[in-house]
């Protein structure tokens, strides 16, 4: 659901926004890959990681909670880098491309995110 928010986030931030030069174009190009790679990829990503790390420690009680603790942890690192790497600086003008898209009511797509989450649950 975050890379899909992000993805309209960031379509709504290039259409209302300044015209961008080439080196930002490019950059906002990849940065749209990376937001599809983790919403379509991520959900099969997970389940694979817990399934294998089920199939390799067994089914204990202690195994899972450490083992799902784990991959949360790894999932939650992109959020914890973004700390890093944005300035300070950026966090203002994300403030108000946030606060523009919500008067404008911009809405990401919910069923869709759902409906990826839960075939990667199944299979």
């Amino acid at each position: 659901q975050e890379a899909a928010v992000e993805e309209v986030l960031l379509d709504y931030g290039l259409n209302n926004g300044d015209s961008l030069n080439y080196p930002s174009r490019i950059a906002s190009i990849v940065v749209r890959i990376i937001l599809r790679l983790r919403q379509f990829m991520l959900p099969w990503l997970t389940c694979f990681s817990v399934l294998s790390v089920l199939i390799a420690d067994g089914v204990s009680t202690q195994a899972i909670v450490f083992n799902v603790v784990s991959v949360v942890l790894i999932l939650d690192a992109d959020n914890m880098l973004a700390n890093l790497f944005i300035r300070a600086g950026s966090y203002q003008h994300i403030g108000v491309v946030l606060e523009n898209a919500r008067q404008e009511n911009v809405e990401a797509p919910w069923l869709w995110t759902r409906v990826l989450g839960i075939l990667a649950a199944m299979s």
